[in-house]
């Protein structure tokens, strides 16, 4: 599961670059993570999170059902 998509589309954004502005990340890395189904590393997961009003643990409890 690619979650950094699901974190995008969850976040309203309408372009990968507003996204990458919202959450303070590189828009390549962004764009990596999106295409290249590559695992988030957990830091900038929770950092995404965070920007976009998403409790981490609840997410991640979420998943874990």
């Amino acid at each position: 599961m690619n979650h950094i998509k699901i974190l995008y589309q969850k976040s309203g954004c309408k372009t990968i670059k507003e996204f990458a502005e919202l959450v303070d990340v590189p828009k390549r890395t962004i764009e990596d993570y999106l295409y290249k189904e590559n695992k988030l590393p957990l830091h900038i997961f929770i950092k995404v999170c965070t920007a976009i009003g998403i409790d981490f643990e609840s997410w991640f409890n979420e998943q874990t059902k």
